[in-house]
């Protein structure tokens, strides 16, 4: 084969090449042997002199030249026989104390192997990039995952009162003081309870039926069932003082219900049967609590329990319940219990739910009619109304059909202060 396009050599008066400089047009890029870095000056034919210049070109099969030219780079153009223009690597010519060149000789190669080190090199940055985005990802997972969000939310909490000191009768323990801190926030202002006899009508009513304490809430959702032996013993062992505001064993049985499982019922039902005097708001809130908790007894169970107890109030909160979950069910049982009741204000409640199942939407009198003030007062417990009408001579009608929207009060007729308007005038 030979030469096509005789090359000028290089004008550099030095006539050294400098690196990945091409040294003559037409040599065949992929039969050139690789040489290793080493060879004294003196062994470098490659240096072309400025007076050989236009001397006759040597065949390009030379094997003294080929021998000590190596490619570097797919890069270049050179001409076989038919003038057929094809890419080939240029020849790199290594440079005395130049390290650049050392470098980019070095790193020349046969080809195969060089995409070989280009696909190792491309590799490399896609795993390092793989495994920040692993990374982040973890970073990311534990930062939103439900171990980390739980631990920040019980830390908010008890950095909303952190000074605060859990009571004596409340155990010792983390929970212990995350609970206190919820009473702490949601307790009523002292403000609002410095007149004795609202301080005792906010008592009794946040007893009974609580005070929709919202950061208690929080904190059962926080510890789930890990909270529960903690209302549990707040409940049985802290004391209650009249007229003392607040009352723990309340604001645990708020903790109770809102947890609601079956440990917290077993716990509520344990203070059903401590019925001591000054425990009796405790006791008519957790009759409260479970009446309103699903599946612990049905409308016709309560109803069975109405001879037996011997509270009054307990037997309004039960009647109370009983007319709100209309239950034609039940009605046998409301008849026996009116039957048996003895007193005259607990058994006009009772007749008032028999009417009230005989009579849906009807309104009634919860007295059999007496009107012993010389008003008839009606209760519709559908639309949560009552009005009230002067005593005819005939007496009061048992049942009658609600009256005009303005003619009606909003909530049931007050009985005591466990009802929830009386309760709504303690607030």
């Amino acid at each position: 084969m030979l030469a096509q396009d005789p090359l000028r050599a290089v004008a550099h008066q030095s006539g050294r090449l400098d690196a990945r400089q091409l040294l003559r047009a037409g040599v065949v890029a992929d039969v050139l042997a690789t040489e290793e870095w080493g060879q004294t000056l003196a062994e470098k034919p490659l240096i072309i002199r400025r007076r050989k210049r236009y001397r006759a070109l040597r065949e390009v099969n030379d094997a003294t030249l080929l021998q000590r030219v190596r490619p570097i780079a797919a890069v270049g153009l050179v001409q076989h026989e038919a003038r057929e223009a094809s890419t080939a690597a240029p020849l790199c010519v290594e440079k005395i104390f130049s390290i650049a060149a050392k470098i980019c000789c070095a790193g020349a190669g046969s080809m195969p192997g060089h995409r070989r080190s280009i696909r190792a090199m491309n590799i490399r940055p896609i795993l390092i990039g793989a495994g920040v985005v692993a990374f982040g990802g973890y970073a990311l997972y534990d930062y939103y995952g439900p171990e980390s969000k739980h631990a920040r939310e019980l830390k908010e909490i008890e950095q909303l009162e952190p000074d605060l000191k859990p009571p004596d009768c409340f155990p010792k323990s983390l929970n212990a003081k995350l609970f206190a801190v919820a009473i702490q926030r949601d307790r009523r202002p002292k403000a609002e309870v410095l007149d004795d006899v609202v301080r005792r009508s906010a008592i009794k009513h946040d007893c009974i039926r609580g005070n929709d304490p919202r950061t208690v809430q929080r904190v059962v959702k926080a510890l789930e069932s890990s909270g529960v032996p903690v209302y549990a013993e707040v409940l049985e062992k802290c004391p209650v003082v009249k007229d003392e505001y607040p009352v723990y064993s309340c604001f645990a049985l708020d903790a109770l219900y809102a947890e609601g499982s079956k440990g917290s019922v077993a716990a509520m039902e344990t203070a059903l049967a401590n019925k001591d005097k000054a425990r009796k708001n405790v006791y008519l809130g957790a009759l409260y609590r479970l009446m309103s908790t699903k599946g612990w007894k049905t409308t016709p169970q309560l109803a069975q329990m109405l001879p037996a107890e011997t509270d009054w109030e307990a037997k309004q909160l039960i009647i109370e319940y009983v007319r709100h979950h209309r239950d034609a069910a039940a009605r046998a049982d409301l008849q026996a219990a009116y039957d048996k009741e003895p007193e005259l204000q607990e058994k006009g409640l009772i007749k008032a739910a028999l009417l009230e199942i005989d009579n849906p939407g009807k309104c009634v009198v919860n007295d059999e009619g007496r009107a012993e003030s010389g008003v008839c007062r009606y209760t519709c417990t559908d639309t949560n109304r009552w009005f009230g009408v002067p005593k005819p001579k005939t007496g009061c009608a048992l049942v009658t059909d609600p009256p005009a929207e303005a003619q009606q009060k909003q909530g049931a007729a007050p009985i005591n202060s466990a009802t929830p308007t009386a309760a709504g005038a303690a607030k």
